[in-house]
């Protein structure tokens, strides 16, 4: 175990090492916010990228660590803790069944033990994303100050383009069922092959409606090459059609193509991509395993297996419209003042 602390924090040394060329951190009053310098996840949050120095010597006392597992991410949280700033970590996916079965709960395990002796010396504040995280943070990392349930917020240029994108929105009879994320087995699109096979006996006139999508950059050739084969299997090749990668900027004008997003992740903290269908009025069919079950409470669609997700399309265009979620009361909730204010409180105990 002692060699395995030690092989951790080499690779955490070796993170913080390589993060003047590979990295940076970005301010965001109150705090400052350590992430990967993709330009995608800084417009998220409307930060502006600085070097690692300037991170390292900035004056704010709170530290906001996007994703804690990153080699670089955990150099900034040990880092921070033994500099004595309070640093606000996000667990996603900790020891969540994905990892659990692929094995990879060994390096996590060791790497949240890590963080948990660190937080003796430091301040660690926790921000998870449901309150099945808040359980395991509680039992993992039981040296945290606090420990809160504050679920992701709807990106703010997703917001902001409303209004533009609602041009892209289908308007014909026939219904888009989309699934947009990175190609990979964890995402599971091969179920959308299923659902199409299956609409396809069970309610064929439902299925004479509906086209497929599956969009997203290939992260395992392996698997799509599964997909393929599934399609031609099925013989679905003029239903489903497999549209690649999908540009960061590009990805609102992608989900407002879809009249119905379909998302069947097996595992997951919560799902940004979720949060953008729904802001965008996009009526989501999800699993139950995705983590995105709060999309009930506002008419979206949470399903176990395939027959009932089979079962939970509507069957035209007017019955899509008569189900419609409630758009307004989600951005409500999901809009980014409750992440704000829990920062916001970070800063204050700071202070």
């Amino acid at each position: 175990m002692v060699i395995f602390f030690l092989d951790r924090l080499a690779l955490s040394s070796f993170g913080l090492a390589m993060a003047v060329n590979e990295f940076s951190a970005a301010v965001d009053d109150p705090c400052l916010v350590a992430r990967r310098s993709d330009p995608a996840l800084i417009t998220r949050m409307n930060l502006r990228p600085i070097g690692l120095w300037q991170a390292l010597t900035d004056r704010r006392r709170v530290w906001h660590i996007d994703d804690m597992f990153a080699p670089f991410c955990l150099s900034m949280t040990l880092l921070g803790l033994l500099l004595g700033r309070h640093v606000v970590i996000c667990p996603h996916g900790m020891l969540d069944r994905w990892a659990l079965r692929t094995r990879r709960f060994r390096t996590k395990l060791a790497i949240l033990s890590l963080i948990n002796i660190t937080a003796r010396v430091g301040k660690l504040y926790i921000h998870a994303l449901n309150p099945q995280e808040a359980r395991k943070a509680r039992l993992l990392l039981s040296h945290a100050r606090q420990i809160n349930t504050v679920p992701n917020a709807i990106p703010r240029d997703i917001l902001e383009s409303r209004s533009t994108l609602a041009g892209h929105s289908p308007t014909g009879p026939q219904l888009v069922i989309g699934c947009m994320s990175r190609i990979a087995r964890k995402k599971n699109q091969i179920a959308l092959v299923d659902l199409a096979a299956g609409l396809r006996q069970m309610r064929p006139e439902v299925f004479a409606l509906c086209e497929f999508r599956i969009d997203g950059a290939v992260e395992d050739e392996t698997y799509v090459a599964e997909i393929v084969d599934a399609i031609a299997k099925a013989n679905l090749g003029g239903q489903i059609r497999l549209g690649g990668p999908v540009s960061f900027e590009k990805r609102g004008e992608v989900l407002a193509s879809y009249d119905v997003f379909f998302f069947p992740s097996k595992s997951e903290g919560m799902p940004y991509v979720v949060l953008e269908a729904m802001a965008l009025g996009r009526l989501p069919l999800v699993s139950s395993t995705s983590s995105s079950g709060f999309v009930a409470g506002y008419g979206g669609l949470v399903y176990r297996d395939i027959d009932e997700a089979i079962a939970l399309l509507p069957a035209s265009r007017e019955a899509l419209e008569a189900r419609a979620p409630d758009t307004a009361r989600f951005i409500a909730d999901y809009g980014p003042g409750h992440f704000a204010a829990f920062l916001e409180d970070c800063t204050m105990r700071a202070a």
